[in-house]
């Protein structure tokens, strides 16, 4: 097999697992496990596998002056990243959680477009102008009534924020 085609179904895999997530951790949530609970699993159990693999891993040091960034970008990356997540598929339902995640590629633009000064084409604009008011309604106008959804509004922002 080659190395292609290893890297498309190992990306395939992660994708699936990832769709997957939206329906599965909403349908244990919270009866089995509360969104805090189910990060404290991921954590825990991401740090186990990286401890176990970091034996066969060459060795590096962190520079200090690097900690600042490494406690940041896991404040990010990790708690308010994942919690925001978690918590908003709890309080949405999962077809919300999988069409606000598609604003991730949007906020990328745009965060470029800021932070290092690429430019936007009109079709990128147009593409973030619709993609934003299909997130915007669905944040303003989606408080549809449903028992396992307590305040859809508040995670589809929960959502935005995660992405």
């Amino acid at each position: 097999m080659s190395k292609r085609t290893l890297a498309i179904l190992a990306a395939l895999g992660a994708t699936t697992i990832y769709g997957l997530n939206h329906t599965i951790a909403k349908g244990v949530m919270p009866v089995y496990i509360t969104p805090f609970g189910f990060i404290m699993l991921r954590v825990l159990g991401a740090t186990f596998l990286f401890w176990s693999i970091s034996f066969l891993a060459p060795k590096e040091k962190i520079e200090r002056k690097d900690w600042g960034r490494v406690m940041l970008c896991s404040l990010f990356g990790m708690a308010i990243n994942m919690l925001a997540f978690f918590k908003g598929l709890d309080l949405s339902t999962p077809i919300n959680s999988a069409v606000l995640v598609t604003t991730t590629p949007i906020i990328v633009v745009v965060l470029s477009f800021f932070l290092i000064k690429e430019k936007i084409r009109s079709l990128k604009i147009v593409g973030i102008v619709i993609g934003l008011a299909g997130a915007l309604f669905l944040v303003l106008y989606g408080n549809e009534i449903r028992q396992d959804a307590s305040n859809i509004p508040l995670g589809n922002t929960l959502f935005l924020l995660n992405s």
